[in-house]
């Protein structure tokens, strides 16, 4: 290894409830392989604990206390979240204002972690079940949500909902903080309101002889949502014949 290690790049750890004991020894951890000094875990881990977090290193065997695991295992064993707790917590967590889908993401899966862990899939559900309703239906529009895996749910997911954008759920709608007020996210105010969706006029053009829904696509690359006309039906009966 090359340079000095410098202890400070770990933060102190005091046993806290204000601090994770799980994210603190993944950050040692981290730190310890980018450094180059990921044999000496154990060495290190007492050099940055204090308060209780220390008494606890202290009360194990001189032996133990050369093993990183059973350093780290006893730090579990203390200070990590009730695992009932934490799964309680997870299943009640939903994206919070002004939070970015990705801290929100990184939450589900430290909460995860806590009380055993669970495979992509499952996770995924409880991604896009802690979203507002409105970042649901935007998110299922356009393809099927079931075929995607967990990092194409999250691009998508940053796609409608923007970095610059805060949101604040109720129980009946999804609003934005933007840099100039607050506006609702509803697509098709906006759709209306730009003149892209007119009311459909029958003393000008008589009854309506079909329906064509619209569907909203999201435009990953530019962070959009569009309109467009959904013939899936429409095309579907031109080929099979009406049933």
């Amino acid at each position: 290894m090359e340079g000095k290690f410098d202890m400070k790049l770990i933060p102190e750890y005091d046993g806290s409830v204000a601090q994770s004991v799980v994210e603190w020894l993944e950050k040692l951890e981290l730190v310890c392989k980018l450094q180059g000094v990921s044999g000496e875990v154990a060495s290190v881990i007492p050099l940055r604990l204090t308060g209780d977090a220390f008494a606890v290193y202290m009360q194990l065997a001189e032996s133990d206390r050369k093993s990183a695991e059973k350093v780290k295992k006893a730090l579990l064993a203390t200070f990590a979240a009730d695992p009932y707790l934490a799964y309680d917590q997870f299943v009640n967590r939903r994206l919070r204002a002004g939070e970015s889908p990705d801290v929100y993401l990184a939450e589900l899966r430290r909460l995860a972690t806590v009380f055993g862990g669970m495979n992509e899939k499952t996770l995924a559900c409880a991604f896009v079940s802690g979203l507002p309703e409105e970042v649901r239906q935007l998110l299922k529009a356009g393809s099927s949500i079931e075929a995607l895996d967990l990092d194409q749910i999250l691009t998508r997911a940053r796609a409608v909902i923007k970095d610059d954008t805060a949101l604040v759920t109720t129980e009946t709608s999804l609003c934005a903080t933007v840099r100039h007020g607050i506006w609702q996210v509803q697509w098709f105010k906006k759709w209306i309101a730009d003149g892209w969706l007119l009311p459909y006029d029958e003393s000008k053009y008589g009854s309506a002889k079909g329906l064509i829904p619209l569907m909203a696509v999201i435009q990953e690359n530019k962070g959009k949502v569009l309109s467009m006309m959904d013939f899936r039906e429409h095309t579907h009966r031109s080929l099979h014949g009406r049933q």
